[in-house]
């Protein structure tokens, strides 16, 4: 799980301090706590690929309890240490983002780490020092409306390029109040229900 936010990720703030002595804090918790209560997801247990509900499921019996220990650990160390030190600053920070933090225990739809936001980004930031067509800042935002349709087209099992001709030769006639009907989860629905009638 990786630590961010702002002023995280700048050495000789909050996050560095975290980074470098949370891994340290966390094994004195384990040892004595009998386990590795920090860790979130246990060893052993693949919940990629099932349904939402049961990944909640599985969250609820073996994620929920480690959380609350977790939880309940920060705010204990919290209360031990200096509030002006780093680390305090930085379980401070944790803490008042607990609520974002938990919210995958009860929705199965979220995942623990943005993996698969930062690979389908990946090929962007690799190659963005010779994409400089945009000219301008209006040319960015252009840029980065059509990445985001191709992404998301792309999340949602769609052939981009598919999808694009498909809307751009049918954009120009279809009516503004429906344009909904024209996003990827939607048309893949419509493209589905014309092959299967």
């Amino acid at each position: 799980m990786a630590i961010v936010g702002p002023g995280l990720n700048n050495p000789g703030r909050a996050g560095e301090a975290l980074r470098s002595e949370l891994p340290y804090l966390c094994r004195q918790h384990a040892v004595y706590s009998g386990g590795c209560t920090w860790a979130l997801t246990p060893q052993g247990i693949s919940i990629n690929g099932l349904p939402p509900d049961e990944r909640r499921e599985v969250r609820q019996e073996r994620s929920r309890p480690r959380v609350e220990a977790l939880g309940t650990w920060l705010h204990e160390q919290h209360g031990r240490l200096s509030p002006h030190s780093q680390v305090a600053k930085a379980i401070a920070y944790s803490l008042n983002a607990w609520d974002a933090l938990v919210r995958f225990l009860d929705d199965g739809r979220l995942c623990l780490s943005n993996n698969a936001a930062e690979r389908a980004l990946r090929g962007i930031a690799v190659g963005r020092n010779n994409w400089t067509f945009a000219g301008s800042d209006a040319g960015g935002r252009r840029a980065a409306a059509i990445y985001t349709l191709i992404e998301t087209a792309t999340l949602n099992d769609v052939d981009p390029q598919a999808w694009l001709a498909d809307v751009l030769a049918r954009l120009q006639d279809h009516p503004a109040k429906r344009i909904a009907e024209l996003l990827p989860w939607n048309w893949k629905l419509q493209r589905h229900n014309k092959l299967a009638a």
